[in-house]
């Protein structure tokens, strides 16, 4: 599982590469968000890469929990706590938000790299049949971003990218 994760997170890609194959990519203040472009209508499938910060001495760890708190109050109250994970140099946190009666999926990414943390965040609806096909791809895109970076990730090779079922099995507890 914890591979899946990591390598998930390494392939979102990098802050200055084109999206996915595939996808939109749109600027939304700093942020650049991405969106496949064969999104049903009306659909919820967000990968956000956030300017790179410098890391003024936190950890990685403790700079990511203060980050994604700051950020998830924009999609409502926290009806399930996020969860750590740590994969080689990638951490996540995944949590469940609701507001106005929708429930959202939360997954932040983050690596260290170069004195900088790197951030990026997946906003999806609770329907895995809906997000299991995009999963893949952002973990392909961020996992080459963390490499490009210099972290020593392994790659997620192409076979494996097509099937990334521990990584849906993590995102279904949500």
């Amino acid at each position: 599982m914890k591979y899946i994760i990591c390598s998930l997170l390494l392939a979102l890609g990098g802050w200055h590469e084109e999206p996915p194959k595939g996808w939109t990519s749109t600027q939304n203040g700093t942020n650049t968000d991405m969106r496949p472009k064969n999104l049903p209508a009306k659909r919820l499938f967000v990968y956000t890469l956030f300017p790179v910060q410098e890391t003024k001495h936190r950890s990685l760890t403790e700079w990511l929990k203060i980050e994604s708190r700051k950020d998830a109050i924009q999609y409502g109250f926290l009806t399930q706590n996020f969860t750590p994970e740590t994969v080689d140099q990638i951490e996540t946190l995944t949590g469940k938000v609701e507001q106005n009666g929708k429930q959202k999926i939360l997954m932040y990414m983050a690596f260290a790299a170069n004195n900088q943390y790197y951030l990026a965040r997946i906003v999806t609806e609770p329907d895995q049949k809906m997000y299991s096909p995009y999963l893949s791809q952002v973990a392909a895109h961020f996992l080459r971003l963390a490499n490009s970076e210099g972290v020593n990730v392994p790659a997620l090779p192409q076979d494996q990218a097509k099937d990334t079922q521990e990584l849906k099995e993590v995102l279904q507890n949500y």
